[in-house]
Parts: structure tokens; C-alpha cells; sequence
């Protein structure tokens, strides 16, 4: 085991089963995980510790290829309700190899992650102006749904295929203007004959454009009954 130099890392949401044991406990308590980094974890447990105080923790999960052993130091607590504490754990001994399957676990699992936020995707109907790339966009739609990957929208016209766009459009309840470009994927007609739906995939869009739908996509679907 070695001593784990103090740095900032990724962290990742997780619900994690570990079982614990301070130093002068004679038996070990559960504990859930909230979230693990390279450098410490986030608990919370229904017992009696003390910020400053030194842990044996063993972290259960399938991901690992066994029972993940390791030591660290109580960095804060705070009472959660008169019988859970939430805690943050600083790791001071932990091996190369399990920095290393640690680190790969949750390498993998911010890629998941940025998948599911890629095409999670959720209902936006507002208006959406489009035309050739370098043209101020004079073609009228109406959107359908919207990810930070692309949207669906009705037009008047047909588009085909693998047409780029330039896009112009403002998300529910905000000022900005977000502009990506975006190729055509698919067409169909609507339902009743009168429009086009249209199926675009953006190409190219600024990072903040990126985070605003993002935020937008968790804000609704997070306020939905």
C-alpha cells in the first residue's frame, strides 16, 4: 500500500456498498457510497464517526475484480437526520493497481454517462429558422424534441437528405440564441400531409450551446410530474 498523494479527480454518482471500520472499532458497519473519485468517497452511514478520524473501508461492487480494500481520513461530516451522517473521505493508502481499475471504472462510467447525455433527448416546441451555412437562415419551422446531439422538427418545405443547415433557435425559457449546424438524417411526412418532419443531426455547435441544451433537457425532465 502506498501513501496517495492529495489531488483533484473526476467524481462520479454512484450507490455503492462498502463496509467500514474506524480505528479503536472492534466490528466493521455498513455504509452507501455516493459518489468516488480518485481521491476519496462520499458516505453515508447510520453510526456515530468522527471528522478527523481514520477508516478501514472495503468497497463491494461488481466492477471491481474483488472486494476493494483501502484506507483513508474522515474530512468533513455533517448530520443528514438524527440517525444518518453524510462524510467525506480522504484516501491515504491505496495500491497502483487499485488506483488503476478504480480510475478505469470511472472512466467508464463518465463515458456512459456522456452517451446517455448525448441522446437523452426531451419535447421542445418552439420556432426554428434555417437556411444554407454563411446565409442568415430565412426558412419557418417548428420543433419537435430536441438533444445535444440534434433535433426533430416540422417544416413547410421538403429538405432532403443530407442537406446542411444552419440553424437559429432560442430553448424554452431563456434569452440565448443557440445557432448549430446540422445535416439532414431523415423526412417523412407528418401525420396530416402538411408538413415536413425532419430529422437533423448537428454537426457542428458550440460547447456552451451544448451545456445550455443539456441543462435545459435536465431542468424539464426532472420538473415533469
Amino acid at each position: 500500500m502506498t501513501t496517495f498523494e492529495r489531488r483533484s479527480f473526476a467524481r462520479i454518482h454512484v450507490g455503492i456498498e462498502a463496509v467500514y471500520k474506524q480505528d479503536g472499532q472492534a466490528s466493521e458497519k455498513s455504509a452507501l457510497i455516493k459518489d468516488i473519485s480518485l481521491s476519496g468517497i462520499k458516505i453515508v452511514v447510520n453510526d456515530d464517526i468522527t471528522e478527523g478520524n481514520n477508516l478501514d473501508i472495503v468497497i463491494h461492487t461488481p466492477a471491481f475484480s474483488e472486494p476493494m480494500a483501502v484506507r483513508g481520513r474522515l474530512v468533513w461530516k455533517r448530520q443528514l437526520t438524527q440517525s444518518f451522517s453524510e462524510a467525506g473521505l480522504e484516501f491515504t493508502e491505496i495500491s497502483k493497481d487499485q488506483q488503476s481499475e478504480l480510475g478505469e471504472y470511472i472512466k467508464k462510467s463518465l463515458f456512459r454517462l456522456q452517451e446517455q447525455r448525448r441522446f437523452l433527448r426531451c419535447p421542445l416546441s418552439v420556432r426554428l429558422q434555417y437556411g444554407p451555412p454563411e446565409e442568415v437562415p430565412s426558412g419557418k419551422g417548428l420543433t419537435i424534441d430536441i438533444s445535444p446531439s440534434g433535433l426533430k422538427a416540422y417544416f413547410h418545405e421538403r429538405v432532403e437528405a443530407h442537406t446542411c443547415l444552419q440553424l437559429q433557435l432560442k430553448l424554452s425559457g431563456t434569452d440565448r440564441t443557440i445557432e448549430p449546424i446540422g445535416e439532414v438524417i431523415w423526412i417523412k411526412r407528418d401525420i396530416t400531409g402538411n408538413f415536413w418532419e425532419t430529422g437533423i443531426e448537428f454537426t457542428s455547435i458550440p460547447d456552451p450551446d451544448v451545456d445550455l441544451i443539456s441543462e435545459y433537457i435536465t431542468k424539464t425532465l426532472n420538473t415533469k410530474p
